[in-house]
């Protein structure tokens, strides 16, 4: 079944849509778009991370000298303020309790695009409510982000969901989870979409890591769970989490999010 199409300011556009044969979801929701781009298949993948803390409040010592007067010794307090910054990198687990933590904020995405930031290609909103999508029903209601889902008129059609994450100077490696739903239209196996979680520097946008890939090749008729772990030591940093679909000119792939998560374990 093909997506639906429009004419718009005298021109012809293929409408975001979900109209998958053979797949639970039978609606098709209508829009235009934009977009450019290139497909690039890659194969799925996933991946782990690193350590560092909290610490202790050094102090500088003080000398004695014969006039009985308290001096600074100023070679000691060298020293001792070395070894203050040494002992704020090491947790000093009797003054905290490491526990888990949750990194993203707004993870269900129930609170639409509150703490990310989107783009669409389209010119689509990418946090929607679930009775704008007929056939499904939110992980947890009633908000999904979705990605893709139409088809731009030349290039590749790119859609981007973003939200930067301090991570604490102890923290372990991050884990990344969450719910991921895919329709398409397309019958190749070939990657023609394609739907990739990263992180980036937040200062350059260069991607430091690619978590997980998805594409076209891995639709499902069913909300599925998915997992992956860092492998970079982000211990310490400000780091930007980015899902980004790239989708093609022929034969919509929707990629639908909820649920996620980023979690690690710290001094608390």
């Amino acid at each position: 079944m093909v997506a639906l199409k429009r004419l718009e300011h005298g021109r012809l556009k293929t409408g975001r849509a979900i109209c998958v044969a053979g797949l639970l979801l039978t609606g098709c929701a209508t829009g235009e778009n934009i977009g450019d781009v290139v497909d690039s298949g890659q194969a799925d993948s996933a991946a782990v991370a690193p350590d560092a803390s909290i610490a202790d409040a050094g102090r500088s010592d003080a000398a004695v000298v014969d006039s009985g007067q308290m001096v600074p010794d100023s070679g000691q307090a060298t020293v001792d303020a070395g070894q203050m910054m040494v002992d704020a990198m090491i947790p000093d687990a009797s003054n905290c309790v490491v526990g888990p933590l949750q990194l993203l904020t707004n993870g269900n995405i129930d609170l639409g695009a509150v703490s990310w930031s989107e783009t669409s290609g389209g010119g689509y909103p990418l946090m929607v409510d679930q009775s704008t999508v007929t056939g499904l029903t939110a992980d947890t209601p009633t908000f999904v982000a979705w990605l893709g889902g139409y088809s731009p008129t030349s290039g590749v059609g790119i859609d981007t969901l973003i939200q930067d994450i301090v991570v604490p100077i102890d923290a372990t490696p991050i884990v990344f989870a969450g719910k991921i739903r895919i329709a398409t239209e397309e019958t190749s196996s070939i990657p023609y979409d394609q739907l990739k979680l990263e992180i980036l520097d937040s200062g350059t946008d260069v991607v430091l890591e690619q978590i997980l890939i998805w594409s076209n090749d891995d639709a499902n008729s069913a909300w599925e769970t998915f997992s992956g772990t860092s492998v970079g030591n982000y211990a310490g940093q400000t780091i930007r989490v980015r899902f980004i679909s790239t989708t093609d000119t022929s034969l919509n792939t929707s990629f639908f999010l909820d649920t996620l998560s980023a979690s690690t374990t710290s001094c608390q």
